[in-house]
């Protein structure tokens, strides 16, 4: 391939970035991302379980539908396309808060959304004009703007967020992209894709005569083809075990979430051709950003200048030629059922025990309340600060981060003497879930020291994919 286009970005921009010897114009156009906005990454979405269940079943997918057939009376037909779609999606997030998804965001089920909501909503499939928007998981803008098109739609549930990337940091992209690029969709277009990185792939094989070594590849999803070999020296036949890698493996934390609102936006585009289809045509078929439509009047067809950005943005829809659409053929999309919930029910107080359950569940208030009843002498700790303030709401006056009870600093420095606990009676661990396993060792350890303190752990299991996907740690080392 042809070096004239990354030699170009690098006399711009003056980076080794851009001089790749292996053309990848997705990379590119993230390295043009970070260097056009002067930043060094992009914040990634990460998600508890309940969450991960429902991003990974329910994102927001592209029209794509074999409507109506041609009719004998319907002589003419016309495509509509929506000009360069996903960069004009990514345009017009300038001044919008795009939303992504922390560990601590949890899915509520429901049909009613908060006040002044922010983050994601999981509606079922809906219709407009004939054609189906499918069941998904979107973001708050596409809501906002079903309802201004007076589409209806049953909400199923939402995931509130706060925390959110800056649109304007994508508007910037493209709008520096057109004004550097000849060929600016070269760039945009990957760059789109890269971000719907979810799974990292692993083609890690070996080769082993070692049981132990097989056991341990099989409990690890290695696929394990078992074969014999004679040994030359000895005559002998043995066992021996070729170990194949897992395909792919879930990130923990990715941009998929940004992906979606730059589809989601897609849809809108393309639901504003459908708007302005007139409404006594047919329509055939739906492919991501284009309408095909037949009519029994001969129609104006829109025309667009491509000359430069804005010139696109006054004008975006234009004139392409029909196509049929196929029947479609990706797997169907089931409707949404929701999982039935676990009550949880509170251990015994009078003793150290566990209690775990979804946020909301009043797990860390009836715990307090029991205890401050009791007249006990208690201690309430968190890994996060905001746990540490909620218990002190709640009547635990001498409540700290699990940091401050050791004694220790945020990079695990020494910093003060460790909470004496001998006249503690009971300690409240909020959040428990949250806990790194190496700060978990150090906590448990000291705990050890105070054989009649009753510890009473709080948390949601969904918390941390670590402990919930069944890896756990042996916190008695």
């Amino acid at each position: 391939m042809d070096n004239a286009f990354p030699n170009t970005l690098f006399k711009k921009f003056k980076l080794d970035n851009f001089k790749f010897s292996n053309q990848s114009f997705s990379k590119i156009g993230m390295e043009m991302f970070y260097c056009l906005n002067g930043i060094t990454e992009l914040k990634k979405s990460s998600y508890n379980n309940e969450v991960l269940e429902i991003v990974d079943n329910y994102f927001p997918r592209a029209l794509y539908e074999k409507l109506g057939d041609v009719k004998q009376e319907y002589r003419f037909n016309y495509g509509w396309d929506y000009t360069a779609s996903y960069s004009l999606a990514m345009y017009s997030f300038g001044g919008k808060k795009l939303p992504i998804i922390s560990l601590f965001d949890n899915f509520v089920l429901g049909n009613i959304l908060p006040i002044d909501f922010f983050g994601f909503v999981l509606i079922d499939a809906t219709f407009f004009r004939g054609v189906k928007i499918d069941t998904g998981i979107y973001p708050n803008f596409f809501i906002e703007k079903l309802i201004d098109l007076g589409i209806q739609f049953n909400v199923r549930g939402f995931v509130e967020c706060k925390e959110y990337i800056n649109g304007n940091l994508f508007k910037n992209f493209v709008e520096s992209s057109y004004k550097l690029l000849d060929n600016p969709k070269m760039v945009l277009n990957p760059f789109t894709g890269m971000l719907n990185k979810k799974y990292k792939t692993s083609n890690n094989s070996f080769i082993t005569k070692c049981p132990e070594i097989r056991d341990y590849a099989i409990r690890e999803g290695y696929n394990i083809e078992f074969t014999e070999f004679k040994d030359d020296f000895e005559g002998e036949q043995e066992q021996i075990y070729i170990c194949s890698g897992k395909d792919k493996q879930r990130l923990n934390e990715d941009n998929s979430m940004l992906y979606n609102s730059i589809i989601s936006m897609g849809i809108i585009n393309c639901l504003e051709i459908i708007k302005q289809v007139p409404e006594d045509v047919i329509i055939t078929g739906i492919n991501t950003d284009c309408c095909y439509f037949v009519s029994k009047t001969e129609i104006k067809e829109p025309m667009v200048d491509k000359s430069n950005l804005l010139s696109i943005l006054k004008q975006p829809i234009r004139s392409v030629k029909y196509q049929g659409i196929g029947k479609e053929i990706v797997k169907k999309r089931k409707a949404f059922v929701p999982k039935e919930k676990k009550n949880w029910t509170i251990g015994d107080l009078d003793s150290s025990c566990a209690t775990f359950g979804s946020a909301g569940s009043s797990k860390s208030y009836t715990t307090s309340e029991y205890l401050i009843s009791k007249g006990e002498s208690i201690i309430g700790c968190s890994y996060m600060n905001s746990a540490v303030q909620v218990l002190r709401e709640y009547g635990i006056e001498k409540s700290m981060t699990i940091h401050n009870l050791l004694g220790i600093g945020i990079e695990n420095e020494s910093n003060t003497k460790a909470t004496d606990l001998k006249d503690i009676s009971c300690i409240i661990v909020d959040e428990f879930f949250t806990i790194p396993k190496d700060l978990m060792v150090s906590f448990v350890n000291y705990l050890k020291k105070f054989p009649l303190l009753k510890v009473y752990i709080l948390g949601d299991i969904k918390q941390n994919g670590y402990i919930s996907s069944g890896f756990h740690y042996d916190y008695t080392k």
